[in-house]
C-alpha cells in the first residue's frame, strides 16, 4: 500500500492574539484549485493523519464556527484533541491524476490563534505521522516553513511543516497501480511539486 504524504505548512494572514493567521477568506485562497495543478482533477484525495470532514464537495471544504466545533468533537473522540487546541479554521482539498485516479494529492490546512498553539499541533502531527508511516525514512528535503520533517516511502512521502501560526498537512499517494499496471518505480513522487504549489497558495493568501 502506498505511503501517505503529509505536509504541514504555516502562514500569516490576520492578526489574532498578537500572531497572524488565516481567516475564512484566507483559507479559501490558500486551497489550490485545478488551475494550480494541471493534469489533476478534483477528488477527495487520500486520508490524512486526521480524518477529513465528510461534508466536502469534490474534496474541498472550509470549516469554521459550528462546523469546526462538530469536527473537533470527532477528533477529540478519536483521541486527537491536540488538533483543536487554539484552532480557528480548517480547510481541505484533494485531487486525482487525470491519467491514474489512484495517484492522488491532498492538503489539510489548520489555522491557529497563535504561533505557540501551531507549534504544539505541529509537534503532535509529526508524532502521529511517524506512527502512521512507521518504517518510512526521515529526511529534510523538500524543506518548507519554519519547521519541517519529511517521511519518504517507496510510493509516497510525508512532509510535516509549520510556518508561523498555520499548519498544513499535504498527503499524496503517487501510485497504487490498479488501473494502469504501472509499478511505483515508473512514476515520480509529486511531493516537491505539491509542497511548492501549496506553499505558494498560502503565501498569496496572506
Amino acid at each position: 500500500m502506498a505511503v501517505a504524504v503529509a505536509v504541514a505548512v504555516a502562514v500569516v494572514g490576520v492578526v489574532v492574539s498578537g500572531d497572524r493567521t488565516l481567516d475564512r477568506e484566507g483559507l479559501e485562497k490558500a486551497l489550490p484549485t485545478k488551475a494550480d495543478v494541471p493534469g489533476y482533477l478534483a477528488n477527495r484525495g487520500v486520508v490524512t493523519v486526521l480524518g477529513p470532514p465528510g461534508d466536502d464537495v469534490e474534496g474541498r471544504a472550509v470549516l469554521i464556527g459550528e462546523k469546526l466545533d462538530r469536527q473537533c468533537q470527532v477528533y477529540r473522540a478519536n483521541d486527537d484533541p491536540w488538533a483543536c487546541d487554539g484552532l480557528l479554521g480548517m480547510g481541505i482539498v484533494g485531487f486525482a491524476n487525470e491519467k491514474n485516479v489512484d495517484s492522488r494529492i491532498s492538503s489539510l490546512v489548520l489555522a491557529y490563534d497563535g504561533n505557540g498553539a501551531a507549534r504544539k499541533a505541529w509537534r503532535a502531527m509529526v508524532e502521529q505521522t511517524r506512527k502512521l508511516v512507521g518504517g518510512a525514512a526521515e529526511q529534510v528535503v523538500p524543506r518548507a516553513g519554519d519547521e519541517s520533517v519529511v517521511f519518504a516511502g517507496k510510493s509516497g512521502s510525508v512532509v510535516t511543516v509549520r510556518v508561523g501560526s498555520v499548519v498544513v498537512q499535504a498527503v499524496t499517494h503517487f501510485d497504487y497501480g490498479y488501473r494502469t499496471g504501472n509499478q511505483p518505480s515508473e512514476l515520480k513522487d509529486p511531493i516537491e511539486m505539491w509542497v511548492k504549489v501549496q506553499t505558494e497558495k498560502i503565501e498569496e493568501a496572506l
